[in-house]
Formats: C-alpha cells, sequence, structure tokens
C-alpha cells in the first residue's frame, strides 16, 4: 500500500525543511522508510504527471530492490 499525504496547511512541508511561498505550488515527494525525500516532482502545470511520475519512481525502485536478492 502507497500512503498519499495532502498538506492544505504546509506543516507537513515546514518539517521536512522545505520552503514555500505565497504559493507554495504543486509538489509531489516520495519518502523512503527513513524519512528520507528520495524522489520530487514539481508542477504546476501537469497535475495529471505527479501520480504518474511517483508511480514510475516507486516501480523502479522496487525493481532494483528485487535485483539485489
Amino acid at each position: 500500500p502507497i500512503t498519499l499525504l495532502s498538506d492544505p496547511c504546509d506543516s507537513v512541508m515546514h518539517q521536512f525543511g522545505l520552503k514555500g511561498g505565497i504559493i507554495s505550488g504543486r509538489v509531489t515527494f516520495v519518502v523512503d522508510l527513513t524519512g528520507q525525500i528520495v524522489f520530487t516532482f514539481n508542477s504546476m502545470l501537469h497535475g495529471p504527471e505527479h501520480a504518474q511520475k511517483a508511480l514510475e519512481f516507486i516501480r523502479e525502485m522496487a525493481n532494483k530492490g528485487k535485483g539485489a536478492n
């Protein structure tokens, strides 16, 4: 399962040390099990690509993990 988080008040963004401006924008992060941001996709104009790019990254990492066994 993949956990999704919406951060309308930017509180989680600030916990990760990220800064927002007047408009925080649309940014998708993939966070690993250690709490590190391992993937970022930033695009205000290409909303549907956020999920696509994040899932591509997650699948790629999962496939690399399978090859390591």
